[in-house]
């Protein structure tokens, strides 16, 4: 029979034996949660902080996009060559075609936010052959250019086109550009649209 004495000992250095096994067992199960989380987490904090610096320079620049510089448009899309007497494709010209806009500047003058402006210009052909219109656009998605069901504008002769500007909700100075395409031209005929912003 085992003593009294040593049986208790035994006991007690089975049951410091667990506890040591209990609570190195309890310190790294924590800790290894704890390193799983901090991956996550830093990974989170780095996602966050990329998006937060790259911001700025994804957002698009309405402003910049509402002062572009007409010269660098590419209007490939745009241009439609003229067409001679046997259905091919004439030389195209480099400039804008010949038209002259009555009045010369657009100006809408001071405006609430968001308020929709309406006004008729008249374009008129300054060149000697007739011109054939294609389309209107602007510079900005703000404005619309309308033109008539008649497309066709001989020399000296002139017809109406619609202009609506939207004038957004942003305050200050707002020019845009609004364009007519002929075909035989790559580059429009040009007409300055400009509205401001009071709060």
């Amino acid at each position: 029979m085992v003593p009294f004495k040593e049986f208790e000992m035994s006991r007690k250095k089975n049951r410091s034996s667990r506890r040591k096994k209990a609570v190195a067992h309890s310190d790294t199960v924590p800790a290894r949660r704890y390193s799983g989380l901090t991956f996550w987490g830093l990974i989170v904090v780095g996602v966050a902080l990329a998006a937060f610096a790259i911001g700025p320079f994804a957002r698009f620049d309405l402003a910049q996009q509402q002062a572009e510089d007409t010269s660098s448009l590419t209007a490939s899309e745009n241009v439609i060559p003229a067409r001679g007497d046997d259905g091919s494709a004439l030389p195209m010209d480099p400039g804008a075609p010949p038209i002259q806009f009555q009045p010369s500047r657009i100006e809408f003058g001071d405006s609430a936010p968001n308020t929709m402006h309406n006004t008729v210009t008249q374009i008129t052909n300054t060149g000697n052959e007739t011109l054939q219109i294609v389309r209107g656009a602007a510079s900005c998605a703000c404005t619309q250019v309308e033109l008539p069901a008649r497309r066709q504008l001989e020399p000296g002769a002139s017809m109406n086109i619609n202009i609506t500007m939207d004038s957004e909700a942003r305050p200050g100075l707002k020019t845009v550009t609004a364009r007519v395409f002929a075909a035989g031209f790559e580059a429009p005929a040009t007409l300055p649209v400009t509205v401001t912003v009071i709060e």
